[in-house]
């Protein structure tokens, strides 16, 4: 018995050369264990599909995040990951979901890079992370076109104080022209 070691992916009780697979959910990357405590869970980000791995199965599949030994790389089952939440991205191999950017949002699940988070939509506000939906609508007197984060923009090339010979009511994505024979003789007129 002095010379047996107990093989990776694998435990063996003391003073016994039986080795027994670690469990689905689980790895071990090292030999001489004695006991299914030496299995480690699945690392985050990744699943361990099978009996006797010595190293995680592969990376959680993207769209989805992997937690707690997750022995799928697309889990449904809550405790162990699931699917890109929506107002989140989550690339392959992920824990968690990393949130949609401010100025951005995204309504549905199983989203893959932070391109699928979708710019505020123009005369809406996206003024946090992790949005389903635009947050707010554009002020009166201002004008807010994709990506607009306040409801009172800084100046920019889509977003700003609505400009002289124009108006914008609340929700507005672009300056409204004045109506013929009339004129604006200020920015930030609402009417």
């Amino acid at each position: 018995l002095s010379n047996f070691a107990c093989p990776k992916g694998s435990y063996c009780p003391a003073g016994q050369r039986i080795d027994i697979l670690c469990p689905v959910g689980t790895f071990s990357n090292q030999t001489g264990r004695t006991s299914t405590a030496a299995c480690q869970k699945c690392t985050p980000g990744y699943y361990c599909e099978t009996n006797g791995l010595k190293e995680p199965s592969g990376k959680c599949q993207a769209g989805y995040y992997c937690v707690n030994g997750s022995a799928d790389p697309t889990p449904t089952i809550q405790d162990y990951g699931g699917q890109c939440p929506a107002g989140y991205y989550c690339p392959a191999g992920s824990d968690k979901g990393i949130p949609c950017p401010v100025g951005t949002f995204r309504p549905t699940v199983l989203a893959t890079k932070i391109n699928d988070c979708h710019a505020c939509s123009p005369g809406k506000v996206c003024n946090a992370t992790g949005l389903v939906a635009p947050s707010g609508k554009c002020a009166a007197g201002y004008y807010c076109g994709a990506n607009a984060s306040e409801p009172t923009p800084i100046e920019s090339s889509s977003n700003g104080r609505c400009t002289l010979g124009h108006y914008c009511p609340e929700d507005s994505g672009f300056p409204l022209p004045c109506a013929a024979g009339t004129y604006a003789p200020e920015k930030g007129l609402a009417e």
